[in-house]
Parts: C-alpha cells; structure tokens; sequence
C-alpha cells in the first residue's frame, strides 16, 4: 500500500515563516476607499503603497477592505522596538508611517490626513531559535 509523504507537516499555532528575517504586522485604515480610480495609477492607494515602502520592505499587503480602506501589511524586520524615525529621530517607526500617510493629504479626491497605523505584531526570526509571535494578532477585515 502506497503511504502518502508529507513534505511539509503542520505545525498548529507555531509562528514560523521562510523569508529569514523578522516580520512586522501594522494595520492601516485610510478611510472611504470605494471609487475605482482609487486603485489606479495615481489614485490614494497607489499613493500610499510608495509611502509604505519608503523606509521598510512590505512583503505581503492585505487586501483592502473597500468603503473602510482597512488592510493589513507585513514589513520585513522587527521595527516595534525601535524610536530612532522621523525628522527628529524621535518617533517610532508605527508613528512615523503614519504621520508619512497623513502628510499625503487629498490625495486624487480622498483625503487620508486622518489615516492611522497601529502595530499588530512581530515574527520573530526563527533561525535563531527564539521564534514566537510578539503582540496581538492579525486583523478581519471582511
């Protein structure tokens, strides 16, 4: 009798991930996202994407929940920590990201001057043997 292999076994509730580095979750709500120009090239989110990647590499962005603009992204690294962001090199990297969307103001009809970012969570890197997950979880946005 033929056995079925298991490649890649299930490990319940363990954080672990493949891209060998640490993981920041952040949510970010913009607000009424509802147009279809708000997706394109020069709408708010396109917008947006390019402030989410100035200062960190995004590795996977949630899909947006449209009328809320509520979605989730996972920056490569371990940012929570950290108060070395801003003009000043006082805010924390959540704090300034946030302040970055804000500062887009209008953007193509929708203002997000009231977007707000909050940290999720942190995967730590698990090649060093320390992996957990540090915060409070993911978000439903359905």
């Amino acid at each position: 009798m033929a056995t079925q292999p298991k490649v890649n076994p299930t490990l319940p509730n363990v954080a672990r991930h493949f891209n060998g580095k640490s993981v920041t979750a952040v949510k970010v709500t913009l607000g009424a996202v509802t147009d279809p120009d708000d997706f394109g090239p020069d709408g708010v989110v396109q917008a947006v994407y390019e402030t989410l990647a100035e200062n960190a590499t995004p590795i996977i962005i949630s899909q947006i929940a449209v009328g809320t603009g509520i979605f989730d992204v996972y920056f490569e690294g371990d940012f929570l920590e950290t108060d070395d962001y801003g003009s000043a090199g006082t805010l924390s990297f959540i704090e300034d990201l946030e302040d970055r969307i804000q500062a887009l103001g209008t953007v193509n009809g929708i203002d997000v001057s009231g977007a707000t970012a909050v940290a999720l969570s942190t995967l730590i890197d698990d090649t060093t043997g320390t992996a957990g997950l540090v915060g409070d979880g993911g978000v439903d946005i359905s």
